[in-house]
């Protein structure tokens, strides 16, 4: 954030999560947010209701170093807030689409490579300083979980795979 606020001096982050958890970590981070002097732009917010809080975000920043399918991007999917993430796990997919049809709705974020800070704030200062691209990344991700992350698509996909192991 450092080096988007060198862009963009007026931006404000939000760090969303438990701070109780690990309370090293948490001094840890508090203590970077100091001394890189961003008292004024970073926020800690600790636990929040997500589906409250979602309205009020621009952008959602996941810089995981290793992930699953993060329920973070297919919630802001669905709330139509673009995401800025690293490419672990299924970040890429659920951003940018996983087959032809689904790629063709367009990317609803940026995938960055692991621990490159450089790269991140390049696509955080991207999508915020374009509220034309911020629209149709708003929209991708919206038609993406409509049609691709139903509830029903979930359990076909068990079905098939139970019914194929079942065929072995």
């Amino acid at each position: 954030m450092k080096i988007v606020t060198l862009r963009m001096p007026r931006v404000k982050v939000e760090i969303i999560g438990p701070t109780n958890e690990d309370p090293e970590y948490y001094r840890e981070c508090r203590e970077l947010v100091a001394l890189l002097e961003l008292e004024e732009i970073i926020t800690f917010v600790g636990s929040v209701s997500m589906k409250d809080y979602y309205p009020h975000l621009d952008l959602i920043v996941l810089t995981s170093i290793s992930e699953g399918q993060p329920l973070v991007i297919l919630e802001a999917n669905a709330a139509g807030i673009p995401v800025v993430a690293s490419d672990v796990g299924a970040c890429r997919e659920l951003l940018l689409g996983r087959t032809r049809e689904d790629r063709e709705l367009g990317p609803s974020g940026i995938i960055t490579r692991v621990a490159d800070p450089a790269e991140t704030a390049q696509g955080i200062v991207k999508i915020l300083a374009d509220p034309v691209l911020r629209r149709s990344m708003s929209a991708a991700g919206k038609m993406r979980v409509v049609h691709f992350y139903t509830e029903e698509k979930l359990m076909d996909s068990y079905r098939a795979i139970y019914d194929r192991l079942r065929q072995k």
